[in-house]
């Protein structure tokens, strides 16, 4: 059992076991995809914690729990992202509770994005203020969020944010108002890009462009070939 215990664990270690064929349901296969949920790298805890979903899910999301709240930054990113998929029947709450204590903006991003995804009735009020702070990634997250996601109260809210970016005169503010709307991913928004790839500020239009491979609209292929670079 030992040399076998042994062999596993190096096979995690190295990433060597198939996902689609493994079967590791055995108690002591399991404590050892526990143990390995305890790595320093964070892609090895995230490649042990796949593996513990496939084979124990119900073992999984009890991890899941403290996992969310790891010191790597990676790994919590990576934790939040999985809220919608493992079902937690109090997600919306645990949520808040760590928007509450998280202090890293990337980690708060996915946060938002979760919240929205979990439809709770906290959602709106909780992403509001976000529409008009200053830090680039978290308005991108809340305008997008609340838009794709969110009740027709908070697409209006986000929307006339999203509008006041676009027309904005600041180049920056356009730049980021063409990556909500490749956020956002709905081609009914490529009345926006329009304007946008035809931006006299380079660094805009790039972004424009970048957004509209994203939303794949027929409409925005003209456009796309005329402002190319």
């Amino acid at each position: 059992i030992g040399i076998v215990q042994k062999t596993l664990e190096y096979a995690v270690r190295s990433r060597r076991i198939e996902r689609l064929s493994v079967n590791l349901t055995d108690n002591t296969s399991i404590a050892m995809l526990v143990d390995g949920l305890k790595a320093e790298r964070s892609d090895e805890i995230i490649y042990a914690f796949e593996l513990l979903r496939e084979n124990a899910p119900e073992r999984a999301r009890l991890e899941h729990q403290h996992l969310v709240s790891h010191e790597s930054m990676s790994v919590r990113v990576y934790m939040i992202k999985l809220f919608p998929e493992l079902g937690i029947p109090d997600a919306s709450e645990r949520l808040i509770a760590l928007l509450e204590s998280e202090k890293a903006p990337a980690v708060q991003s996915e946060i938002l994005w979760a919240l929205a995804q979990s439809g709770s009735d906290k959602t709106h009020e909780l992403l509001l203020p976000y529409l008009e702070g200053t830090h680039h990634r978290l308005l991108k997250t809340a305008v997008a969020a609340m838009i794709k996601h969110g009740s027709l109260h908070s697409i209006i809210s986000a929307g006339i944010r999203l509008e006041e970016l676009q027309s904005s005169t600041e180049p920056e503010d356009r730049s980021l108002a063409a990556e909500i709307i490749g956020a956002i991913g709905n081609p009914a928004f490529y009345h926006g890009l329009e304007v946008l790839t035809a931006d006299p500020n380079l660094q805009v239009r790039q972004a424009a462009l970048e957004a509209a491979g994203k939303l794949g609209s027929l409409q925005l292929l003209e456009s796309v070939m005329a402002y190319s670079l």
